[in-house]
Formats: structure tokens, sequence, C-alpha cells
């Protein structure tokens, strides 16, 4: 077997690797589509860190066509880093202006993380649909190519990663005068831009 080494595995590889996958395998698209029920849609195009100035940065945004409509899947991807408040609204806010825009019929919100995270993570819960490392991970040792040897090991050492590496610790007083200081400036200062919001 190949051996693959990494001197460190960040989210934007881990986004690189499930867009080619999302993008070159209809059974790896399908671990998406079996969460929303959209059996036999295809991918039409695939965009890593597709920004909007006000509500931010998604990581991943798939569009993909069934009987003629598009539909847009915003993803959310981590490894340990720590959610930004109200992450999972600012996905939907893109959606609907997706979907205002004609890019899409509908769209539908994920997150993908090692499963630890999802099941530990307050934000995390709160995105509508979930899809974990692990199950990635076993799509991947389905395949006995080289090719698939290579991400299993990617996919391995990002768990590893969460499960081991350093360990972001919320400090709680400044998470909380952020939080005010962010809900003051929409108040009264809608139209200050703080600079490039990610999330």
């Amino acid at each position: 077997m190949i051996y693959c080494k990494f001197s460190d595995v960040s989210e934007r590889d881990m986004d690189l690797l499930f867009l080619e996958e999302i993008a070159s395998s209809q059974d790896f698209l399908n671990i998406f589509l079996s969460k929303i029920n959209l059996f036999d849609a295809t991918v039409c195009s695939v965009e890593q860190s597709k920004v909007d100035v006000e509500y931010g940065e998604s990581d991943m945004t798939v569009v993909v066509v069934k009987n003629g409509n598009k539909y847009g899947l915003l993803i959310e991807d981590k490894i340990d880093a720590v959610a930004m408040p109200n992450q999972s609204g600012r996905y939907i806010a893109r959606g609907e202006i997706g979907k205002q825009n004609g890019d899409y019929k509908d769209f539908f919100v994920f997150i993908i993380a090692p499963k630890k995270y999802l099941e530990e993570n307050e934000e995390a819960q709160k995105y509508p649909n979930k899809i974990t490392y692990e199950e990635c991970l076993e799509y991947f040792r389905s395949k006995e190519d080289n090719r698939s040897i290579f991400k299993i090991q990617q996919i391995e050492q990002a768990i590893y990663k969460q499960k081991y590496g350093y360990q972001v610790v919320t400090n709680t007083a400044v998470t909380d005068f952020w939080d005010k200081y962010i809900t003051y400036k929409e108040e009264h200062y809608p139209d200050l831009w703080l600079g490039s919001k990610r999330g």
C-alpha cells in the first residue's frame, strides 16, 4: 500500500478533496443527495470559497440539476475551528440570495466535519444536513485504487487532528464582547464594513 505523509491538513485541503470527488464521482455526490432525497441529480458547477460581502463565505457551493431544475448545495467544512456566531444562519441567508438571483430553484445547507465535532459543537448541530468525515472515509475504503488510498490517509489525518491536535478554547468574555459589538454595529451602523467575514 502506498504511504502518504502530510505536514498538516487544513480545511481548505479538505474542501478541495471533497469538491474534486463531488465533481468526478456520482457515488460520492449521492452521499449528499441521499440526505435530501434528491436522487439522480448531476453536478453542473462547483465553487470553493464563494463570498457574499454582507453574509460571508460558503466553503463549498455545488449546483446540481435534476429534470431541468437547479439546486444549490451550500457546504460548511470544519475540522477543529471554532464556529462563528450564527454561522449556519448566514449559510441560509446566502442560499436565499442565490435563490433570489436565479442561481437555483432551491437550496440545501450542509456541514461536513469529523463525527466528534458534530456531536460536541452547538453551532454545528443547527445545520439542517450533516455528513461526517467518517462517512466519507467509509466511501473511500470501499475503493482499491491508489487515489482513494491517498484520500483515506488525508481524511484520517484530519480526524486525528480534530481528536488530538491543538484544541481551541473559547474565551466566553471575549466572545460575548464581540457578539454584542457586532449586534450594536448592525443595529446602528449597518453600512459599516469591518472587513471580510468568514462563514
